[in-house]
């Protein structure tokens, strides 16, 4: 898995903030990124099971819409449970 393909989704749910669960914000995203970063089978769902690596995210929300909600759900949920296991936020 290429960094620059992690850089593109962890950017992408950066800005899109639809996905962002209850308590998530920028600075808490930034404080478990390289935990997320480390994680791989955080990255084998996203890049693998789900396309990421081939598609961008742009491509992915037009050319396969379910795919892309489900991929942003899934990483959403991930990141959740990162920063509660991490005890940024309380479950």
């Amino acid at each position: 898995m290429k960094a620059d393909r992690k850089e593109v989704w962890w950017e992408h749910f950066l800005l899109n903030k639809t996905y962002w669960g209850h308590g998530v914000t920028k600075r808490r995203l930034e404080k478990i990124k390289d935990i997320v970063f480390d994680d791989k089978t955080f990255w084998d769902d996203i890049l693998l099971r789900h396309q990421g690596a081939t598609l961008s995210p742009g491509d992915m929300y037009f050319r396969s819409p379910h795919t892309y909600d489900h991929l942003m759900g899934n990483m959403s949920g991930m990141v959740m449970q990162t920063m509660v296991e991490n005890k940024i936020i309380k479950p």
